[in-house]
């Protein structure tokens, strides 16, 4: 049991930083975006 639980706890963390870093990323895009838009 305590084995699954920190399997799971690596999973997700991993998981959550993928995905802050794809939200990061994708912000950056689309600030680009608008701002070329903008302009």
């Amino acid at each position: 049991m305590r084995i699954m639980k920190d399997i799971l706890l690596v999973i997700g963390s991993s998981i959550i930083g993928a995905t802050i870093m794809c939200l990061r990323n994708a912000g950056f895009v689309t600030d680009r975006v608008i701002g070329k838009k903008g302009r």
